[in-house]
């Protein structure tokens, strides 16, 4: 049996049922958008999709085309409305907090191992002591939290296997090489090199940056890998910083090095540092090396330093975004302050430059934080 309602909805025009739709939509709208798009003009959007209806019905008087416009029309409406809506709401999640009351705590020694087969060691929780590979690779770890290499038997293999140490953000660590040379692996990095340096050349590949103190060997020249640079040595101490999207640096601290891009080729002198930009541009520069160095001392050492490259920096150490109010080129930061001083000492310290501020702001859902830039 037929209802009133059922009566009056049956005797409504295809536009009567499209106008009411329409209206119910503009009232969810105004019951779920926030304050910040309040000022949608419904009127006016209202009246654009009724002059499209009314155009469609003189063209064709079909109705299931113009309501399936409609629709198409609302649709996409909506979708505007709820990207505008959730942008709105993903920005006005984040509000201020105080940093000394929910402390960000710098990173520690924490890396992950991959074998050839794939398999992955998380070093910051294996035991000090020595294990076994299934490639027949012995991985040893020292009370410091530093691994080394040697093979568990004597090896005649033809082609060595390649592993992999990755940190994340927030990490850094510590590894000897299969040939004794030391490495350290800054925090959001990745290391590729073989088990076993059998050919004429002892090969890695870097992304991130990283210290060498490289074991010396004339017969045997130590190359390091990146995407702009082929920097090859004998024996020496040298820094890399070979973060994507970000101009590479090589600081070489003793010895000598010769550094390749695809256009360029310049040797170093201890004191030296070779600048190549994205555009491939190798430019050599001298400078003080413990400026670029102290990160694997456990400090932040800062002179004349731009504020991007300051941000990034504690980006990766302390694992936080960074957001900008406004940005300067010209911003240049001074200031040394140890790795291991939760994230608000880093900041005060900076902030006593007088050139900038921030402000710890964490969000509401989840918990995520980061630091924004409020006064440049």
């Amino acid at each position: 049996m037929r209802t009133e309602k059922d009566r009056l909805n049956n005797n409504k025009t295809e536009q009567d049922k499209l106008q009411d739709a329409v209206e119910r939509y503009f009232a969810h709208v105004e019951q779920n958008t926030s304050t910040s798009v309040q000022n949608f003009d419904e009127e006016k959007v209202y009246g654009q999709i009724q002059q499209q209806i009314s155009h469609a019905k003189r063209r064709n008087s079909n109705s299931l085309q113009w309501l399936s416009l409609a629709a198409s029309i609302l649709i996409v409406l909506g979708l505007g409305l709820w990207l505008t809506t959730d942008k709105q709401t993903l920005k006005s999640d984040f509000k201020e907090s105080s940093i000394k009351e929910t402390p960000i705590l710098p990173g520690s020694n924490t890396a992950i191992l991959t074998l050839a087969d794939g398999s992955k060691i998380s070093l910051d929780t294996m035991q000090t002591g020595t294990i076994t590979t299934a490639d027949s690779i012995q991985i040893t770890k020292d009370e410091t939290g530093q691994i080394s290499y040697r093979h568990a038997v004597e090896s005649n293999i033809g082609k060595p296997i390649t592993h992999s140490l990755e940190t994340p953000k927030g990490g850094q660590y510590a590894l000897v090489l299969p040939d004794g040379t030391k490495v350290w692996l800054n925090a959001d990095s990745k290391i590729r090199y073989l088990s076993e340096f059998i050919g004429p050349t002892r090969e890695v590949e870097l992304e991130g940056e990283a210290y060498f103190e490289v074991t010396h060997n004339a017969k045997q020249p130590f190359i390091v890998k990146t995407p702009q640079q082929h920097i090859q040595v004998l024996g020496t101490s040298f820094n890399v910083y070979a973060y994507p999207q970000e101009t590479e640096q090589t600081t070489l601290v003793e010895g000598s090095v010769n550094i390749k891009s695809d256009t360029q080729e310049v040797p170093l002198a201890p004191g030296q540092q070779a600048n190549i930009s994205t555009t491939q541009q190798l430019k050599k520069i001298r400078v003080d090396p413990s400026l670029f160095t102290a990160w694997k001392n456990g400090d932040f050492s800062f002179h004349n330093t731009h504020l991007k490259d300051v941000m990034n920096q504690i980006s990766r150490w302390y694992n936080i975004d960074i957001v900008y109010d406004k940005e300067s080129s010209n911003l240049r930061l001074n200031g040394i302050v140890s790795r291991s001083k939760h994230l608000d000492t880093v900041l005060e310290v900076l902030e006593m430059t007088g050139k900038v501020k921030f402000q710890l702001e964490t969000n509401k859902k989840n918990k995520e934080r980061r630091i924004r830039i409020i006064s440049i």
